[in-house]
């Protein structure tokens, strides 16, 4: 064999074998079951640390909606768990890095630091997965992961620990009022004893004979309906209100869709609390009250603070007379 044909086959080889390294090292696609068994799953739970979350799909009145069992009862945010069984669905997982039972403290795996998921389908079944969720890789595109009986440490791709991380409040159904934009006929804003009605007649608004552009109507309709609890004060302690501050309201919504549905209504004050920072910058938040709700909720200044709630905020901006100056005369 000439030299020139030994140096193609060591090229030829030598690419073979980065190509061999390559694939090695991607990631595989996880398959630890049939496709499309995380539309069976009907429960979730989560445990970090001292916390313990448990999300069900209700079998009452509404079959399928998903809720908060643990800590609290309440409703789930539906997108939420869609987004995170998804993840779970389609998680990519590259080789064992290590089998050693005392490894999972290394990957942060172990209590109390490792996050453990476990899916079950149908009740009084085995779990479907039994998870355990570590630290982040080093370039924070992959998380640590093993079977929670096993001993196996795999990085894993397709989720992040922030999404296993979250709080109790980014689990729930966070949604403050249920209505829709277009069914509501009349809408009367209180500010503390001074009230006003905007009616719906036909396709026009008004106030008080005066016509309102139906774009701000639309827009402080759509801003209630899309309004998401940036804190929530469950019972008991939100039957204290006083406790929270909530002594008089200063502005009242009811919200009526006048086809014989019970009117909505919301109580708001404002509330200005100073942080513990070394600036010591004022925080102004909104406690809301929302009758038939038993919870408190806060709202940020930035839901509201644009929120037309003056009458004079309705009404088109008068336009001011253009002034002209006349020629001077000789």
């Amino acid at each position: 064999m000439s030299g020139r044909s030994i140096r193609l086959l060591l090229i030829v080889l030598a690419v073979l074998s980065v190509f061999w390294m390559v694939l090695r090292l991607q990631p595989k696609k996880f398959s630890a079951g049939s496709e499309g068994w995380t539309g069976t799953v009907s429960r979730i739970e989560i445990h970090r640390a001292d916390l313990r979350f448990v999300l069900e799909r209700s079998t009452g009145p509404v079959p399928g909606l998903w809720m908060v069992r643990e800590p609290v009862e309440a409703r789930a945010d539906e997108g939420a768990i869609r987004v995170f069984l998804t993840s779970m669905g389609s998680l990519e997982w590259g080789d064992i890095l290590s089998s050693r039972a005392d490894a999972a403290a290394t990957y942060d795996l172990s209590e109390p630091q490792g996050i453990r998921v476990t899916l079950f389908g149908n009740p009084g079944t085995p779990p479907l997965k039994d998870w355990v969720f570590g630290k982040m890789s080093p370039d924070f595109t992959r998380i640590y992961w093993k079977e929670y009986r096993g001993h196996d440490v795999r990085m894993v791709s397709g989720i992040q620990r922030d999404e296993l991380d979250r709080s109790l409040l980014l689990w729930r159904d966070r949604s403050l009022l249920s209505f829709r934009p277009d069914e509501v006929r009349r809408v009367t804003v209180r500010r503390y004893e001074t009230p006003f009605s905007l009616v719906r007649s036909s396709e026009s608004w008004s106030l008080n004979g005066r016509l309102v552009p139906s774009e701000k109507m639309e827009n402080f309709l759509q801003t209630l309906a899309a309004w998401q609890a940036d804190g929530i004060v469950d019972p008991p302690e939100s039957a204290d209100k006083a406790k929270w501050g909530f002594t008089y309201p200063e502005w009242t919504i009811h919200l009526s869709t006048g086809d014989g549905a019970p009117e909505q209504q919301i109580r708001m004050m404002r509330r200005q609390n100073r942080s513990q920072g070394a600036d010591d910058h004022p925080e102004v938040r909104y406690l809301v009250e929302i009758d038939g709700r038993p919870e408190l909720f806060w709202l940020d200044e930035h839901r509201v603070k644009d929120l037309p709630l003056d009458s004079r905020d309705f009404l088109p901006v008068p336009e001011r007379p253009v002034r002209t100056s006349s020629a001077p005369t000789s």
